[in-house]
C-alpha cells in the first residue's frame, strides 16, 4: 500500500471546515468511488487501513471527517456529546 496516493479533500458544511482523506491508486482511473464513514475514532489507523485495502483494489476512497478540522478522538468521552440522544 506504499504506492497509494493520499490527498486531503477540504469541504465546508454549515460554516464548519472538514478535511476528508482521499486515497487512490496512482496513475489509474479508479474503478469505483467509495465514501467510508469511520467509527467514532474518525480517520484512525483502522479507517486508513480499510481505505488502503479498497484503494489497493482500484477504488478511490474518501474517508469522511466526522467532527471537523480533521480531528480524530482518542477516547469515547471526547465524542459523547455527539453520540448521546
Amino acid at each position: 500500500m506504499d504506492d497509494l496516493v493520499e490527498t486531503t479533500l477540504n469541504y465546508t458544511s454549515d460554516g464548519v471546515g472538514y478535511r476528508a482523506l482521499l486515497m487512490h491508486p496512482p496513475g489509474n482511473k479508479p474503478t469505483a468511488l467509495v465514501v467510508l464513514l469511520p467509527d467514532w475514532q474518525g480517520q484512525s489507523p483502522l479507517a486508513r487501513e480499510h481505505a488502503g485495502a479498497l484503494a489497493a483494489r482500484g477504488c478511490a476512497v474518501a474517508v469522511a471527517d466526522l467532527y471537523g478540522d480533521g480531528w480524530s478522538p482518542t477516547d469515547p468521552d471526547q465524542v459523547g456529546r455527539w453520540c448521546r440522544g
